[in-house]
């Protein structure tokens, strides 16, 4: 949950509406490249 907050903090969006936001987006839209760089920086960041 801490993750998702952290994530969608980096990509400028209020959770709720990002949620939503998410669930019609899918396929991905081009404005979310951002947040999907952010989830592979935070991921090696996770490894070390």
């Amino acid at each position: 949950m801490v993750f998702n907050i952290l994530l969608q903090y980096l990509h400028g969006r209020d959770p709720i509406k990002f949620n939503k936001y998410r669930q019609k987006a899918y396929p991905l839209a081009l404005n979310d490249k951002l947040f999907y760089y952010f989830l592979f920086l935070w991921y090696l960041l996770l490894l070390g």
